[in-house]
C-alpha cells in the first residue's frame, strides 16, 4: 500500500505521456478543420436549364436573380422554372437551405421529386434542369 502512495503523490504523467496527449488534440482539432472547410457553405443555389443559368437564390437574405424571365417564374414560396419539354415547380426552405421539386410534368417516375439540394443537387435530365450550391463543384454536364 505503501508503493501505492508515493506512485499517486509523485508526477501523474510523464513528459512523453503529456507530448502523445498535444498530439491527439492537435489531429482531433485538424480533423474538425478540414471537415467544415470541406462542405459547402451553401450560402445560395443555382439553377441551370440546358447548361445555362437561370436563376441564383441567395438565403441569407431570401433575395434571387431571375436571368431569364421566359424561363423562371417566382411563385409564393418557390419558383417555376419552364422549358419546351415542360415545367418544374421548385420550392424554397430557407432555414434548411434547401431546394426541392414539389411539382413537374415529366414522365412517371419524377426522379427529381426525390431528390434534395442537401444531398448534392437536383437534376430533371428529361427537362436539362440541374440545382445546385452556388459556392460547390463546378457546374455539371448534363447530356
Amino acid at each position: 500500500m505503501k508503493e501505492v502512495k508515493e506512485n499517486l503523490t509523485g508526477r501523474p504523467f510523464k513528459p512523453f505521456d503529456v507530448a502523445i496527449y498535444i498530439l491527439l488534440a492537435a489531429i482531433v482539432a485538424l480533423c474538425f478543420v478540414l471537415s467544415a472547410s470541406a462542405k459547402p457553405s451553401g450560402a445560395s443555389f443555382e439553377a441551370y436549364l440546358g447548361g445555362r443559368l437561370v436563376l441564383r437564390y441567395y438565403f441569407e437574405t431570401s433575395s434571387y436573380e431571375i436571368f431569364d424571365e421566359s424561363a423562371v417564374e417566382k411563385e409564393n414560396d418557390g419558383f417555376v422554372i419552364r422549358s419546351e419539354k415542360g415545367f418544374n415547380k421548385i420550392a424554397v426552405v430557407d432555414g434548411e437551405r434547401d431546394v426541392r421539386v414539389v411539382e413537374t410534368d415529366c414522365g412517371t417516375s419524377r426522379e427529381c421529386m426525390k431528390m434534395s439540394l442537401k444531398n448534392g443537387s437536383v437534376i430533371c435530365a428529361p427537362h436539362s434542369l440541374v440545382i445546385r450550391y452556388g459556392d460547390s463543384v463546378p457546374e455539371p454536364k448534363v447530356g
